[in-house]
């Protein structure tokens, strides 16, 4: 850990202790401490006082990031010391925010990825303004508001345009919280006349962090009761000898609203049905092959989140075929956490190995650690692929009909 980044973590520890002096003041507790800046910062350069360019080198780093040179966040305060041996020398007396605007914009910048900070332009002028407005709410215990201030530090920090915008926060949030499964779109709810549909839009997660500290499960509408963009299911058959029927009607496939899927046992289509396969990309869906008594399903990516919904599908021989890729193992591992009767499918070494020559660079993981909810193979498969960065992505288009049915037949002939 660098000094830096020590004087961030400081700074961070400080926090909680700065909101509530923010909070006193503002709900007038008690007068402000006046003696709560300057903010001293107390970093140890004790180890590395023994290595003199050591510790010139984190001199340097900390003046050219100090307030002494960008202008705002803390204070290098350096005297002038007078010795027998090397004469007038500078020494760094102390670090300290002296200010709360200086504290303030370091926290702000500080907590934006470090390509953005160079660029940023810090306002702290609303923050004070923004906090009451919080507390006057009610949204919030007092007790909750620095870890949400903390995550939510850029947005507090930022310029707004309109002068109510935390007045329409707060009035938003306040509404979904005391009318929940309301079944309004966006644009029907009382207020939208002084807030407009794309005020909401545009701030759903500050909106929703405000009304619950969960994470968005499905999406911002479904998580509140609200009508929106429709979330559909597409699946088809794999056996012509359980048609999907619409009247007198055979159909090849369906695609209905997530609603509808929940509800797809009382249509009577499942009546024959014995396993479902959940399929990661589209082609792979529309040409996997016929399978006796089974039901395929899209579910593209971070889609197949929603499958939770269907509880049905815990009733079910139930298997998960996606890429070979941090992320479908993410996938796999995150629906496994609810459906305890999910296997994986075509995901393991063997299919890797019939296809190394096709294994290329996959998105991004938004993975951070191994899925807790693989198995030996499986964990063997994703450990590998995490290990080969430059090829670490198997996509299933690339794998042939002839091998998916060999690996049906085998699946069965086990089972």
């Amino acid at each position: 850990m660098t000094a830096l980044d020590e004087i961030k973590r400081l700074a961070q520890k400080e926090f909680p202790l700065f909101i509530k002096y923010i909070c006193d003041g503002l709900t007038g507790a008690l007068v402000q401490n006046t003696h709560f800046f300057p903010m001293p910062v107390r970093v140890n350069f004790a180890k590395e006082a023994e290595n003199p360019e050591e510790k010139a080198q984190i001199l340097s780093e900390l003046y050219e990031n100090s307030k002494n040179v960008c202008g705002t966040g803390y204070t290098l305060e350096i005297e002038l010391v007078s010795t027998r041996s090397k004469g007038n020398r500078k020494v760094l007396k102390r670090i300290c925010f002296l200010t709360e605007d200086d504290y303030l914009a370091f926290m702000i910048k500080s907590s934006l990825p470090e390509s953005l900070q160079a660029e940023s332009e810090c306002e702290t002028e609303g923050f004070n303004e923004a906090i009451f407005v919080i507390i006057e709410s009610g949204l919030l215990l007092e007790k909750d508001i620095p870890d949400w201030a903390l995550k939510h530090i850029e947005e507090l920090g930022r310029y707004h345009e309109d002068d109510h915008f935390w007045q329409n926060i707060c009035k938003v949030a306040r509404w979904l919280k005391s009318n929940k499964n309301c079944n309004l779109y966006i644009r029907e709810l009382p207020f939208i006349n002084s807030i407009p549909p794309k005020f909401i839009e545009e701030n759903k997660n500050l909106i929703h962090s405000l009304v619950t500290q969960d994470a968005i499960k499905i999406s911002f509408e479904a998580d509140h009761g609200l009508l929106g963009k429709q979330t559909t299911v597409r699946f088809r058959s794999l056996c012509k000898e359980v048609p999907l029927m619409l009247g007198q009607m055979e159909l090849k496939e369906l695609t209905v609203p997530i609603e509808d899927f929940c509800m797809l046992p009382k249509s009577g289509i499942l009546q024959d049905i014995e396993n479902v396969f959940i399929v990661e990309t589209e082609m792979v869906y529309l040409t996997f092959p016929e399978c006796p008594k089974s039901l395929c399903i899209l579910a593209q990516g971070y889609n197949a989140n929603i499958l939770k919904l269907c509880d049905w599908l815990k009733e079910y021989p139930l298997y998960y075929f996606g890429n070979c890729s941090e992320n479908s193992f993410g996938m796999l591992s995150s629906l496994r956490g609810y459906f305890e009767n999910l296997k994986s499918f075509c995901m393991d070494m063997s299919t890797i190995n019939a296809y190394k020559s096709c294994l290329q660079k996959g998105e991004a993981s938004f993975v951070q650690t191994i899925p807790p909810n693989l198995d030996y193979a499986e964990n063997q498969a994703y450990l590998f692929l995490h290990d080969s960065a430059e090829k670490n992505c198997l996509s299933q288009d690339n794998i042939s009909i002839e091998y998916i049915q060999k690996a049906l037949a085998q699946l069965f002939h086990d089972c």
